[in-house]
């Protein structure tokens, strides 16, 4: 039915129309589950629910689908800029991929994915062989804090150990690269900023 105001639509179902499924705004926007959509598309679902699913039918050595988000500019016509997210399979591999593809114009190049198989991410690679994997022709790795950066290494069964560099810390000075045992008071190992090495003293 049309609303009283405002000329918005609304579209019922089950007996005598007692559920909203559907709104459409006279702004455009268009809610699924809600009466009040904030964008062009709003849906709102119950908890443990997907809210939009995209399944292909084809059916090949590759198959994917996806969303595309593009920016348009309404003067020349054109695509600025495009991000593509896809997942693909295959009925040979059965890859089940997720793929992250930004770019410029309507040609996305793959920067990212996740294989479906193991869990890896590759990043300038699309066979990661670890948990993460990245590479290039001049690839970095950046771990940065406000006042300390840090990784942690560890297993299930071992605390293990932090690598940090820290602008403030009592268990080295600031800017040095500083090894410590996880759950012991005290760095293990230091190496300061200008070359000299200290083990159980920083």
């Amino acid at each position: 039915g049309v609303g009283a105001a405002g000329a918005d639509m609304h579209f019922l179902v089950g007996n005598n129309g007692a559920t909203e499924a559907m709104t459409l705004l006279n702004n455009g926007n268009v809610g699924i589950g809600t009466a009040s959509p904030g964008a062009k598309l709003d849906i709102l679902t119950p908890d443990n629910i997907h809210g939009l699913k995209l399944t292909t039918s084809g059916f090949g050595a590759t198959t994917y689908v996806g969303i595309d988000f593009n920016t348009h500019n309404s003067i020349l016509g054109t695509s600025d800029s495009s991000f593509r997210v896809q997942r693909d399979d295959s009925v040979v591999t059965k890859a089940q991929n997720m793929i992250f593809m930004p770019g410029n114009g309507t040609t996305p190049t793959e920067r990212m994915r996740i294989v479906g198989a193991n869990g890896n991410v590759g990043i300038g690679t699309t066979t990661p062989e670890v948990k993460l994997d990245v590479q290039g022709t001049d690839t970095a790795v950046r771990v940065k804090g406000s006042t300390r950066g840090r990784l942690s290494l560890s297993t299930t069964n071992q605390t293990g150990w932090q690598i940090e560099v820290s602008d403030t810390n009592g268990n080295q000075g600031a800017g040095d690269l500083g090894f410590t045992e996880n759950g012991v008071a005290g760095g293990r190992f230091v190496l300061k900023k200008g070359g000299n090495v200290g083990i159980g003293t920083t």
